[in-house]
């Protein structure tokens, strides 16, 4: 069994179908609010680029945004794989879906130490443990000590960008005065 990781953006302009025939425009606040009126369910099917081959009935799908710098904001399973549409059918666990975008417990700076930034589904399994460790329904950690451990593991850049760019300024500084010292000119 594999978990999946769905990334989806604004700038993808894309739109979620709601039973009505109506559309919204996929932003992390049409998102929000169709999981918080319980709407979000009404979209089960959800095109695929990769992995559709791959993917099987019963596994898990977190769903992911970079907008805003989020992270992991959803939960499904797979309900049925359409291979010739290139398509998942999922179930949405709304409550869980709730506590992710209420806790925000796994943010972007983490889940692209985990992934390369891409557009498409990409397969979660080898970070199993750690992502079920931040999972607010097994007890995970709050968003604070997320981020904190995605700074750890990522160089010292993480989502505080003041302190990014303190970092990168003293580390402009400590390679300029190195070169200098050795004889260069710096520009």
């Amino acid at each position: 069994m594999s978990t999946w990781l769905y990334p989806i953006s604004k700038r993808a302009g894309r739109v979620f179908y709601l039973d009505d025939g109506s559309t919204r425009k996929v932003s992390v606040e049409s998102y929000t609010e169709l999981v918080k009126s319980g709407r979000l369910s009404e979209d089960e099917v959800w095109t695929v680029s990769a992995n559709f081959l791959t993917a099987q009935v019963d596994e898990e799908v977190f769903i992911y945004t970079g907008d805003k710098d989020l992270g992991i904001i959803g939960y499904a399973t797979i309900l049925d794989v359409d291979r010739t549409d290139h398509a998942f059918h999922l179930a949405f666990d709304l409550k869980k879906c709730e506590a992710l975008l209420e806790t925000l417990p796994i943010p972007a700076s983490l889940v692209r130490e985990w992934v390369l930034p891409r557009r498409a589904v990409v397969d979660l399994t080898p970070h199993l443990s750690k992502l079920n460790s931040l999972l607010p329904w097994k007890g995970g950690k709050n968003h604070k000590e997320a981020e904190k451990a995605a700074i750890v593991l990522g160089a010292g850049f993480g989502v505080d960008h003041k302190r990014n760019k303190e970092v990168e300024e003293a580390a402009i500084r400590a390679v300029t005065d190195y070169y200098r010292s050795k004889g260069w000119d710096v520009d």
